[in-house]
């Protein structure tokens, strides 16, 4: 089929229209890829700083001299929203806390590739790889309510907080604060949680930049209704008649 000058710059259009969201996807990363997430611990079980690349598939690291296990990995939601996501194990199946009547802290520091904002942060604790459930409300900060595990239900519950409004802006490639303090770490024994027996965490947090405006549902079916209108339009111009020329 020939294509005519308007049809081939609205064709330009349409493949520019749908290379756009692949590349707009890659190009909409949250965390800093490549980045240096550190983790400052206390009693937990003893105290260490590990520090280790942000990367788009989980990775695997040892810390605490070989006592623990870390898995992070990223989990993307959307064109600019993301969950970072960390898994804390002992590699012997021992408590994490090495004295439960004792303070118990994790300081966490990760950075972002865009201007950002923190709207939601949730975390556990399991054993043997089981959250624990059903889990109660207690303290201050995300351990002062529940929810269902906002990345996978079936895992079970977890203690969540929104930030309404969103904490932030973070500047591009600046690090955000994160901390979940226990002091003693005992008192996890009032949300459900067994201090002497857990032998996992599990952090979880959201957050969106504010380069990309998010792109929901109705949105993207706006999108897909415009493109599908504009490639019938471009058919329809394709097979229309020309007028016959007219010699003098």
């Amino acid at each position: 089929m020939k294509l005519y000058p308007y049809l081939r710059s609205r064709t330009t259009f349409c493949l520019t229209f749908c290379l756009l969201i692949p590349s707009q996807l890659a190009r909409s990363q949250v965390f800093q890829r490549g980045g240096t997430f550190t983790l400052v611990a206390q009693n937990a079980p003893d105290n260490f700083t590990s520090t280790f690349s942000i990367s788009s598939s989980p990775i695997t690291i040892s810390a605490d001299n070989g006592k623990l296990q870390i898995t992070e990995s990223i989990h993307a939601i959307s064109l600019n929203s993301e969950w970072l996501v960390l898994d804390i194990e002992t590699t012997n199946g021992g408590p994490l806390a090495g004295d439960p009547t004792q303070r118990w802290s994790y300081d966490l520091f990760y950075p972002f590739q865009q201007t950002a904002f923190v709207d939601e942060v949730a975390g556990y604790w399991s054993f043997n790889e089981q959250a624990y459930s059903p889990i109660t409300p207690f303290g201050t900060g995300f351990l002062a309510s529940t929810a269902p595990n906002p990345l996978d239900p079936s895992l079970g519950p977890v203690f969540d907080v929104m930030h309404n409004p969103p904490a932030g802006p973070y500047p591009p490639f600046s690090f955000r604060h994160g901390s979940i303090i226990l002091s003693p770490y005992n008192i996890l024994a009032n949300g459900g949680v067994n201090p002497s027996q857990a032998n996992g965490f599990h952090y979880l947090v959201h957050a969106f930049s504010a380069a990309v405006p998010e792109l929901n549902g109705a949105a993207a079916l706006l999108a897909t209704l415009g493109l599908g209108g504009l490639l019938s339009r471009l058919r329809r111009k394709s097979h229309r008649p020309r007028p016959p020329r007219l010699y003098r």
